[in-house]
């Protein structure tokens, strides 16, 4: 176990950094304060153009001096373990930088500080990075701020995924909307990121995916979707996974092949005769077999059939842990 927290961690790092003390590194560079959103969002594009690039953009399109982009190049540049990096800023180039900055870096290092302080109670400080250069573009930030990444060698070709969640604090935004100042912290999240990435460990391990659903409801002749809209609301009601083909009468060998192309196990047929003796046809893929049953007597017997599934492929994930993976 210790093992694997320790794979994770090398997979994954959160960068932090604190909105006053990146400005404060902008103004002792020589740039006016109304120029700091714009700078900003150079500086931003750090993790993904060279500095050289960023250095020109930040001359040729935001109107800083030459010296002034090195000095903040320079200055950002600092980034590794939190305690590291705090001794960094009270010392050397940045002492001068905190002692004549007019705004409140001692502030935020203590709030650096005692937020470093508690993920290291929390066992979670070995995920983070103090990186100065992380900016987050957006202007209504006001304190801290964050990043999470997946790192180079996660995606399928060794690639990285880059940023998979960001956010930070902003103490004024929610008061544009109303009567009173609220300091909030918000984050958004990377879904679809994420989601690539699951899918692309997956296929590295040679993991077939799980089906998405227990049971496709599937309809004989031209009754109404309703019936198998109700019969699937039973089944979620249940605790089955289940759904339906969207189309108003389907044939059933358009459904039968759904339910063959995304591995859905079970087919629960209905037409009208079943409606009419309050009956289901169950059509079990892997054996190719059919029976009717009792409508009553579908869930107990889907349960059932998910809690067998459930035990076998406990069992071959046991098999399979103890057998070397071969990664490609």
């Amino acid at each position: 176990q210790q093992q694997q927290q320790q794979q994770q961690q090398q997979q994954q790092k959160v960068k932090l950094n604190h909105r006053v003390l990146l400005q404060a590194i902008v103004e002792h560079a020589g740039v006016s304060p109304r120029n700091f959103s714009a700078v900003c969002s150079s500086i931003d594009k750090l993790d993904k153009l060279a500095p050289r690039e960023v250095r020109a953009e930040m001359i040729q399109l935001k109107g800083v001096s030459p010296s002034a982009a090195d000095r903040i190049l320079n200055l950002t540049s600092a980034s590794g373990d939190p305690q590291r990096i705090l001794e960094v800023l009270r010392s050397g180039s940045y002492k001068g930088l905190l002692e004549a900055s007019r705004l409140e870096v001692g502030r935020a290092i203590g709030e650096l500080e005692l937020l470093f302080g508690y993920l290291d109670a929390l066992g979670g400080v070995p995920n983070l990075s103090l990186d100065l250069s992380l900016a987050r573009g957006l202007d209504y930030y006001t304190g801290i701020i964050f990043e999470a990444a997946l790192l180079p060698g996660q995606g399928e070709d060794g690639s990285g995924f880059g940023s998979i969640a960001a956010g930070g604090r902003y103490d004024d935004l929610v008061g544009m909307f109303s009567s009173r100042r609220v300091p909030a912290v918000g984050c958004s999240i990377g879904v679809e990121r994420i989601l690539a990435h699951l899918m692309a460990r997956d296929r590295r391990l040679g993991r077939r995916p799980r089906p998405k659903s227990i049971a496709l409801v599937a309809s004989i002749g031209n009754i109404s979707i309703a019936h198998r809209m109700r019969l699937c609301s039973e089944l979620w009601a249940a605790g089955i996974p289940a759904e339906f083909l969207h189309a108003e009468a389907p044939k059933p060998r358009k459904q039968l092949e759904f339910a063959l192309q995304n591995d859905v196990p079970y087919v629960v047929f209905i037409g009208e005769d079943e409606i009419a003796n309050k009956s289901v046809s169950l059509r079990t893929l892997a054996r190719s077999t059919q029976e009717t049953i009792p409508r009553s007597a579908l869930i107990p017997t889907l349960k059932s059939a998910c809690l067998e599934s459930a035990e076998q492929a406990y069992l071959l994930n046991k098999v399979e842990g103890m057998m070397p993976v071969d990664e490609p």
